[in-house]
């Protein structure tokens, strides 16, 4: 049960436009189907039942034996230094395991991770991290304007601004009251900004 408050406060949270949700969905309904059709098949072949486990290793050979198999949804994380994964690698835990290089640690790198246990062990989402130390929103909006994105990089369904900590930076504080204006409508108005450079089609 929602107070009126807090339902107002969800409303408009909520996307005017469902369509690139449902294309999304889609997306990866369509993979979804596809890896679960092998597995339905395997588990009669091997007279397994819908509660028997599979070893994730046979379920990759499954789907990656898929004849043009739908394709992934395309997930793209721009950030900073954050996103990059500087110090990361220090981290306590991490250097004990010693299984995460800086990349790896970095929260891209274990979000990569995370979606293969999510899903089942179905490989659904493609995720590519374009991180650059001191970079901010201003930088992310300027390397999409001129489509400065390395060639291996798919074109994305999904973005994500990872630039919150630097656009935070003394810089930012500093360029604000230049302009005259509060920290917050600085960063809105540069986050807005991004939004509608990515939503404009090229």
């Amino acid at each position: 049960i929602l107070t009126p408050d807090r339902l107002i406060r969800g409303v408009k949270t909520l996307p005017l436009d469902w369509t690139p949700f449902q294309r999304s969905l889609t997306i990866l309904h369509k993979r979804w189907t596809a890896i679960q059709k092998e597995v339905d098949s395997f588990r009669k072949k091997n007279n397994l039942s819908p509660t028997d486990p599979i070893d994730p290793k046979t379920i990759e050979k499954l789907q990656n034996s898929i004849p043009n198999a739908p394709r992934k949804l395309n997930i793209l994380i721009m950030g900073g230094s954050v996103t990059m994964g500087v110090v990361c690698h220090l981290n306590p835990v991490t250097t004990q395991t010693g299984k995460y290089s800086r990349r790896a640690c970095a929260w891209p790198g274990r979000l990569n991770t995370f979606f293969p246990y999510l899903f089942g062990y179905y490989d659904l989402v493609n995720i590519d991290s374009l991180a650059l130390g001191g970079t901010n929103t201003e930088s992310g909006r300027t390397i999409w304007d001129y489509s400065i994105l390395p060639d291996e990089i798919p074109y994305p369904d999904i973005l994500i601004n990872g630039y919150a900590t630097n656009d935070m930076h003394y810089n930012s504080v500093q360029d604000a009251i230049k302009r005259n204006v509060t920290l917050e409508q600085s960063v809105f108005e540069l986050s807005q900004s991004f939004i509608r450079q990515v939503l404009t089609p090229k």
